[in-house]
């Protein structure tokens, strides 16, 4: 049996792990770029690389398990785990407290975690094993209608507090059906329906905001929402509120655009 299993090893996709591999030690040199000014505040130069590269070596033993562990147990684990993150990420849409005007992290303790990320990789799981399924046009059709319920159930939770790792993942769920070879047609219309709804909200939205219409949980980060799109499309000549780190929604993309500034 151990023999069989460094044969599967052996023989593995080989392309994956280096691809994987590499983008492993692109993420320390980056991490050590990333947070010199961390080190050279705290004076120690290693402790921020060496974590990181203690969680890649944690990460690639997991891969490694994974690796070896049966497609069933994977399959059922997708399902099981899709379940279990949809109710807790309707629990921080209704429930969870607002840190920056986001509720995203479950407390436990001892540790935080995002119920988001546990969503995403199951997500990907599952549609990968309905995908698997489709062998004739009718399982296309049927799975279809499937795959984008549990999309629109999940990416929809996930937005409430996440809007760019929904869209993301959504962008992710088309990439798949795309190389899997769903109906073109499908996908078009799909698209065409979201660009209709999204432009539709967002104008809605707007006037609602201009309105002075006050959001309350699960919606109370539209405004931040609609500020934020206002502001990456607001022209640079003149405009002083799309730099202020004070102003509302402007948070995060202040100090995005100043990483990037200093390198």
């Amino acid at each position: 049996m151990n023999n069989n299993l460094l044969k599967n090893f052996r023989y593995g996709d080989k392309v994956i792990w280096i691809i994987y591999l590499t983008l492993c030690v692109i993420s320390v040199i980056t991490l050590f770029s990333a947070s010199s000014s961390l080190a050279f505040d705290s004076q120690d130069y290693t402790a921020p690389v060496l974590r990181h590269t203690l969680f890649i070596i944690g990460g690639i033993a997991l891969a490694g398990f994974v690796y070896f562990m049966p497609q069933q147990i994977i399959r059922i684990g997708g399902y099981l785990g899709l379940g279990v993150s949809s109710v807790l990420l309707l629990y921080l849409a209704l429930f969870g407290t607002r840190v920056k005007g986001a509720a995203r992290f479950i407390d436990l303790g001892i540790f935080q975690f995002q119920p988001s990320e546990i969503a995403k990789i199951c997500l990907v799981i599952v549609v990968a094993d309905l995908l698997s399924r489709i062998k004739n046009d009718d399982d296309e059709k049927y799975f279809f209608k499937i795959i984008m319920g549990i999309t629109i159930v999940i990416c929809g939770l996930i937005m409430i507090g996440n809007l760019s790792t929904a869209l993301i993942l959504g962008a992710v769920v088309f990439l798949m059906m795309f190389i899997a070879g769903i109906n073109r047609k499908y996908l078009l219309a799909t698209i065409a329906i979201i660009v209709v709804l999204a432009l539709s909200g967002f104008g809605i939205a707007h006037k609602m905001v201009e309105s002075g219409v006050k959001f309350h949980k699960p919606f109370d980060r539209i405004p931040t929402w609609i500020m934020r799109t206002e502001n990456h499309f607001a022209s640079n000549d003149g405009e002083t509120n799309k730099f202020d780190k004070n102003a509302e929604g402007n948070y995060q993309p202040y100090y995005s655009q100043l990483a990037i500034a200093r390198g």
